[in-house]
């Protein structure tokens, strides 16, 4: 439970103003449809996930490692 409530940045707390903002909403204008939303959002920012999981999105090779893009196609200037 305490590893949930640590590391808090910029977009993990965005999603949860979103989550607050559309359950008020749901609230407010009786339109309980939005809490579905709220609730997707509000997972996602207690357990720090996004629509490609934790760091889901970044490109691996067949080994599972992050692989590096432009790995010696970039040279130094001045060689």
């Amino acid at each position: 439970m305490r590893e949930l409530l640590r590391n808090w940045n910029l977009a993990r707390s965005l999603r949860l103003l979103i989550a607050l903002g559309f359950g008020y909403q749901a609230i407010a204008t009786k339109q309980y449809l939005l809490l579905l939303f709220a609730g997707i959002f509000l997972a996602q920012a207690i357990f720090n996930i996004s629509l490609c999981s934790v760091a889901g999105c970044a490109p691996t090779n067949e080994k599972g490692s992050v692989r590096e893009v432009y790995k010696g196609q970039i040279q130094k200037y001045g060689k």
